[in-house]
């Protein structure tokens, strides 16, 4: 995923490139979602003593946690997102430690009562394999009856099955015009949805076309039943299951699964 292609188009530099390189848009477009950040602290209050946020990125719900008292530490494999989260906790005056991790070879320095996995990031753990190794990084660093709580898509096949295609637009930090056009086809065999998206950054205003980029990433989805499979399979008790962050009951139609889980054994 961190392949990159470079190549000139008269004025423009064409870039193959992971969407997490670009830390800055990235936090313009996610920060103001939070949605899962009350059910997270609710959790995080309960559990007491120290929580880690896995996949951290720019410290969207990690700084919010640390400024309402929680001791949160957040791990990421993107070293560009932590600096970015570092700099931004010290803009807020709070302490958040980060750590560069492989989610799936979780090495960290302490245990913790609470871990949390937030923004679908369990999406990105693309096969059995890397999903089971995840697990139990977790398990290894949760104390005795710890609590992992984590949030995933909930497949919805009608929409899987149509090729999307749709645009986002949103200015950047320098102010110049950012055009998203993304489309995205499921494989039901790897149960992989492929998303192609060419990133155009123009003058605001003039509209001259400044860079275009094309970004590619893969995402899994993981039907209900497998999951459950999985979290019984790495020794994790399901507490409860919602269908959306603010606690709405698991459905068929539900947009999301999110998953309380306790440490067991």
């Amino acid at each position: 995923m961190k392949a990159s292609r470079q190549g000139a188009v008269g004025q423009m530099t064409v870039n193959i490139k992971n969407p997490y390189d670009d830390p800055d848009d990235y936090d313009i477009k996610e920060q103001s979602y939070m949605n899962d950040y009350e059910l997270i602290l609710e959790w995080a209050r309960r559990c007491g003593g120290h929580a880690l946020d896995l996949g951290c990125g720019t410290g969207r719900l990690a700084l919010p946690l640390a400024e309402a008292g929680i001791a949160v530490e957040g791990a990421d494999v993107s070293r560009s997102m932590l600096d970015l989260a570092a700099r931004k906790a010290e803009q807020a005056g709070v302490s958040v430690p980060l750590y560069e991790q492989d989610l799936t070879e979780l090495r960290l320095p302490r245990g913790y009562e609470m871990m949390f996995m937030v923004g679908n990031t369990f999406q990105h753990l693309l096969t059995n394999e890397d999903q089971e190794r995840m697990l139990q990084g977790v398990y290894r660093h949760l104390k005795p009856e710890g609590v992992f709580v984590f949030g995933t898509r909930n497949p919805d096949l009608e929409e899987l099955s149509r090729v999307e295609v749709y645009e986002q637009h949103y200015a950047n930090r320098l102010g110049q015009q950012v055009t998203e056009q993304h489309e995205e086809m499921y494989d039901a065999i790897t149960q992989l949805l492929s998303c192609r998206t060419v990133k155009i950054t123009a003058e605001q205003g003039r509209g001259d076309e400044i860079s275009r980029e094309d970004v590619h990433l893969q995402i899994r989805y993981t039907y209900p039943q497998e999951a459950f499979r999985l979290l019984k399979q790495s020794s994790f008790e399901v507490i409860q299951v919602y269908g959306g962050w603010k606690k709405e009951p698991l459905t068929s139609t539900s947009p999301e699964m999110i998953f309380i889980c306790r440490k067991a054994g």
